[in-house]
């Protein structure tokens, strides 16, 4: 709570004020979010989810069964094949209502993979749900753990690699939730994760390709208003964390496009002057003020290997939906 306190001071004493896009994701935050998952205009799930459906035999066959290798050409997965011994330890970082990830789930059980499910984020309800929901789905089933992590990403990893340093580590990062960063953040948190990871651990991440802005647009601002009761939960937090007097009345949501950067990015603004107390510490805004909450970069194909690159991985291969709207892509660690 103290590095929130310092983190929401600091941010609106800027001159551009802003609020770090991670503390939606309290509990009420998580279920809102939830509720975005499901709306018509957010495509990004329906992408992924296209993506995992018709693509995951070939994401187990291609990262989870051993090759055969034949008298010429390419190593090919064999199809008759099963896991090596050993246990995969399938960590998802930021985990959402499970849907997506039981897809690829499933198929590892059907293939004979023996794993563990670690599912991770900050919010404990997030979490608890994501358990239940996999125990419900595959509770019981031959070569199926769950353990929940109640951690940040990276915390969570390091966890993973002190107490379950015999499994080799596939880590899902669904979702595009890497857009959150700037490029130099993002590649900072690649490092991170690639520092957390083994030689042979691979990283399975979703990322938004760059698209028309009349289809980002409505992704963000929602004609039902969820996305916007999503971001002025932030208010609320504020005021129930911090001891904060704002009128969550006072401000709205308003979602653009910046071509420039091509991201897409989010502000509460303030409707009319305002003068309010934050942990006891009064803060000011001016009428129609902006306070930059979120910005989620989208990503052209071409770039993905050089991010990789940077971030110390090797890009192993792309899978993309039909539309070209959204890719997974799979990087390997390697020896320096």
């Amino acid at each position: 709570r103290e590095q929130f306190r310092r983190d929401v001071l600091h941010g609106l004493r800027q001159p551009q004020k802003s609020l770090p896009s991670w503390y939606f994701y309290d509990d009420t935050g998580s279920q809102l979010y939830q509720q975005i998952t499901g709306l018509p205009e957010y495509y990004p799930i329906a992408s992924e989810t296209h993506i995992l459906t018709t693509l995951s035999p070939s994401i187990v066959a291609a990262h989870f069964l051993p090759s055969t290798p034949f008298s010429s050409g390419p190593v090919l997965p064999d199809p008759r094949a099963r896991a090596p011994s050993g246990v995969f330890n399938v960590i998802e970082l930021g985990v959402g209502d499970g849907r997506k990830s039981a897809i690829l789930l499933r198929k590892l059980l059907e293939e004979g993979v023996r794993f563990r499910y670690v599912p991770v984020d900050i919010s404990r309800v997030a979490v608890r749900a994501a358990v239940e929901g996999m125990e419900r789905r595959f509770g019981g089933q031959e070569g199926f753990e769950c353990h929940g992590l109640v951690a940040d990403n990276l915390e969570a990893l390091e966890w993973v690699r002190r107490n379950e340093p015999d499994g080799r580590n596939f880590v899902m990062f669904l979702g595009s939730s890497l857009g959150n960063y700037t490029p130099a953040g993002a590649t900072e948190f690649l490092r991170k994760i690639r520092d957390s990871l083994n030689e042979g651990d691979q990283l399975f991440m979703g990322l938004d390709l760059l698209k028309d802005p009349s289809v980002l647009i409505p992704a963000y601002s929602d004609s039902l208003g969820v996305t916007a009761k999503f971001n002025l939960n932030l208010i609320h937090r504020i005021n129930r964390e911090l001891q904060g007097n704002l009128d969550v009345k006072d401000f709205q949501h308003h979602a653009s496009f910046n071509a420039l950067t091509g991201a897409m990015e989010s502000f509460l603004l303030a409707k009319r002057a305002v003068r309010a107390e934050i942990a006891g510490e009064e803060v000011a805004f001016k009428t129609y003020e902006a306070i930059h909450v979120e910005c989620s970069q989208k990503y052209r194909e071409n770039e993905v290997g050089q991010m990789a690159e940077a971030a110390g991985f090797e890009l192993v291969c792309n899978y993309k939906d039909t539309q070209g709207w959204y890719l997974d892509t799979v990087w390997k660690v390697t020896a320096p």
